[in-house]
Order: C-alpha cells, then sequence, then structure tokens
C-alpha cells in the first residue's frame, strides 16, 4: 500500500463481504451459523470452501444503529467490522465488499436467495451497513456486485467497480447499463 501509495496510486481493499471463505484468518470471527454450519444448500456454486452469509437481519438496518441488526447479522457486522478496520489499519484509501448479490443466486442445492431466500431488500440493507462502516473507518466504498440495488446505493457509495460486464454482455452504462446511476451522478466507475 505504501509502494502504491508513493508512486500516485490510489488503493482499493478487497472484502469478502457477502459470503464466509474457510481459507480466511478471521474465519473464527464467524459463527457456523452466520453461513449456515457449511451445508450446501448455502454453499455458492462453482466455489467448494466459500458459503452465502445470512443476510435477512440486515434489512432494516438504520444506519448507524447497531440495534437494527437482528439474528446472524449481529455477528457477521461485528466481523466484518474488523475486516474494514483492518484496511484502515493498512492504509487503504477504499473497500471493494465482494458477494453483495446472494439474492439474485441459487445456494449449491438450487435454493434461491443463496440457500437463504434472501431478498432484495436484506441485500440493500446489508450494503447500507457497509457504506456506513467504510466511512466511520475514514474510507470510501465502491460497489460491486448487485447492479439491481446501484440506484439505491448511489447516494451512499463512493463509486462502482464493475466486474466483466463485457464477458457477460451485460450493458455497463446507458439505457438500462449497471453504470448509469454513477455515471449520471459523477462517481467514478
Amino acid at each position: 500500500v505504501t509502494a502504491l501509495h508513493s508512486s500516485g496510486k490510489y488503493s482499493i481493499c478487497y472484502v469478502e463481504a457477502g459470503a464466509y471463505q474457510t481459507s480466511f484468518p478471521d474465519k473464527s470471527d464467524f459463527a457456523p451459523a452466520d453461513y449456515g454450519n457449511k451445508a450446501r444448500r448455502y454453499r455458492m456454486r462453482g466455489y467448494p470452501n466459500e458459503w452465502w452469509f445470512d443476510l435477512a437481519g440486515f434489512r432494516n438496518y438504520v444506519a448507524g444503529d447497531r440495534t437494527t441488526l437482528t439474528g446472524a447479522a449481529v455477528n457477521i457486522a461485528a466481523g466484518l467490522d474488523r475486516r474494514i478496520r483492518w484496511c484502515t489499519l493498512e492504509g487503504q484509501d477504499a473497500i471493494e465488499p465482494d458477494d453483495l448479490d446472494g439474492y439474485t443466486n441459487k445456494g449449491d442445492t438450487g435454493v434461491a436467495g443463496g440457500g437463504w431466500r434472501l431478498t432484495k431488500s436484506d441485500s440493500a440493507g446489508f450494503e447500507r451497513f457497509l457504506a456506513h462502516a467504510a466511512h466511520a473507518h475514514g474510507l470510501a466504498i465502491f460497489q460491486k456486485n448487485d447492479p439491481a440495488n446501484g440506484a439505491a446505493d448511489v447516494g451512499t457509495y463512493d463509486g462502482m467497480i464493475i466486474e466483466e460486464c463485457n464477458y457477460y454482455k451485460d450493458p455497463c452504462a446507458g439505457a438500462g447499463g449497471d453504470a448509469t446511476p454513477y455515471v449520471k451522478a459523477g462517481k467514478p466507475v
């Protein structure tokens, strides 16, 4: 990070946010119930060591008010807050939270919403939490995944990172484009 800053670059910290991954050093910060005790129903398709988090308890999150979190969200928020703090301690400029779109994916056994039957509202609350946590730690935040919540996120996120829109033949900008809300707001994409 120091070398990047010395060369005039901006440093964005990758944060595994919407899913649990067994190989991460902070795995003990998350309870097995947060990710379904490694049941196949909640496992991310194509990634045998990742499970979607149970994000339903973020649905009614009010920025800055942890008492609005319920269920597994209380513990998930605490663990992710520690991850985001690490990015600050490293001297990063921003975070890039990954896997925000569990509600649009099926778990490994075909159950919708990452196996939890998550909804767009669950993810919107989760994304509000992430934006507040990043800013509270002095970091910018860039939306990655979940373009359906882009119009809601553009007010609290500082920009967007698009991953493989050309590969998936997904419009990046223009009518129906994933980044259109950010481009219109003059935020970096």
